[in-house]
């Protein structure tokens, strides 16, 4: 049964995945038909395929311009990435060491140290301040002479805070210099410049539908080879991926991430500067019409271009959501849903908000497809359905 698409659907939860790129589209339309070949066979056009591999993990070391003796490893997404590094230096290492992360991860991370902490990980959370930006002088309290190994994500999935990561490095280096450092890029890629010769981490993760490729392709990179070869292996099977992450290689997911690098390489700039001006647009409106009903979480911070975290103060955001979507509407609370309710965010209960805001927050996050009649159409909806539900 095909999925009916609905042709006047706005779309504002780019930050739960983005559409394919009309581009990479038109590009990966040949490989469905022509490049089905195992990149591990020996005949002409396997070698073609591979070939496509080894310029996409180039393309990434370039983009982020990372050293040359650096490794990329393929993975089915940001997910398994920072499975991959977290529970592989941690097994390889064991209990006798300290692993540090903090309150607000994305849950493939927080939740990853959480099952370290069950099976006995000596394992510490950072807090952060009211604008979910981590708290140096918390850190500075949590490392230890044992500590191995720290995951900080380089920009807030649900509050969009950019997090100062250059200060994180320059906490731990200054403590101890072989503590290895490992960073989530997957909301921070594509949104703001990164460039590793100013981020010195030790490994960083990307997801490709958050850049407009196709779901199910990831990477991992890792800065040399003496870290790579402490990485314990989540999988046993064949030599891909330098053995670290055996299995039959994505190719089509591979090949539409490195056509959306290739796009980002001439594009990054004016895609921030353009979609900034949307989320300011926007939040503009928000201030204007529901000031006293509205709170921006983290609007004083860094963030990222794209994100506009609002609580929404007197209203059911579930109602909220059912109307949004009566109206073809797409946003998301920013949260995991259970059984079609929102949890509570962690990332709010760790920033200190009040126990009866955690559920009514909204994640609006832009694209580079959005357009500003479409923020007029949801600030006409949300005026309007806002006044409504707080009468109820």
């Amino acid at each position: 049964m095909l999925i009916k698409k609905v042709t006047n659907l706005i779309y504002f939860d780019n930050n739960a995945t983005t559409p394919l790129h009309p581009k990479i589209v038109k590009k990966i339309k040949d490989c469905f038909e022509n490049l089905y070949y195992n990149p591990s066979s020996i005949y002409t056009p396997s070698k073609y395929i591979k070939s496509i591999i080894e310029e996409t993990r180039e393309n990434i070391k370039t983009f982020f311009n990372a050293n040359f003796d650096s490794r990329v490893i393929f993975t089915s997404g940001g997910t398994e990435a920072n499975n991959l590094i977290i529970k592989g230096i941690a097994y390889y290492f064991g209990k006798k060491y300290h692993y540090i992360t903090s309150e607000i991860e994305h849950p493939s991370v927080l939740n990853t140290f959480k099952r370290l902490k069950k099976e006995g990980f000596d394992v510490s959370f950072v807090k952060v301040d009211k604008n979910t930006i981590i708290d140096l002088e918390d850190l500075k309290k949590k490392l230890k002479p044992n500590t191995k190994f720290i995951s900080i994500m380089i920009a807030n999935n649900e509050s969009g805070a950019i997090e100062p990561l250059k200060n994180i490095i320059e906490v731990v280096k200054n403590f101890k210099d072989d503590i290895i450092i490992h960073s989530d890029f997957v909301q921070g890629a594509g949104k703001i410049r990164i460039d590793l010769k100013e981020y010195d981490v030790d490994s960083f993760s990307i997801s490709g539908h958050k850049l407009y490729a196709l779901k199910g392709v990831g990477a991992l990179w890792v800065k040399n080879k003496k870290i790579f070869e402490k990485i314990v292996p989540l999988f046993d099977g064949g030599h891909q991926e330098y053995s670290i992450r055996p299995g039959t290689e994505n190719v089509i997911g591979i090949y539409s991430l490195n056509e959306a690098i290739k796009l980002l390489k001439t594009e990054l700039n004016t895609r921030i500067k353009y979609i900034k001006e949307l989320r300011d647009y926007f939040e503009k409106k928000l201030i204007d019409k529901l000031a006293d009903e509205v709170y921006i979480v983290a609007k004083d911070a860094p963030r990222v271009c794209n994100t506009s975290y609002v609580i929404f103060k007197n209203v059911n955001v579930l109602d909220l959501l059912v109307i949004l979507d009566i109206n073809d509407i797409a946003v998301s609370t920013g949260s995991a849903c259970q059984a079609g309710l929102p949890e509570p965010s962690h990332v709010l209960k760790a920033a200190g908000i009040e126990q009866r805001y955690l559920k009514n927050a909204i994640r609006f996050s832009f694209g580079i497809f959005n357009k500003k009649e479409e923020i007029d159409i949801l600030m006409g909806v949300l005026k309007q359905s806002v006044i409504k539900l707080k009468e109820v």
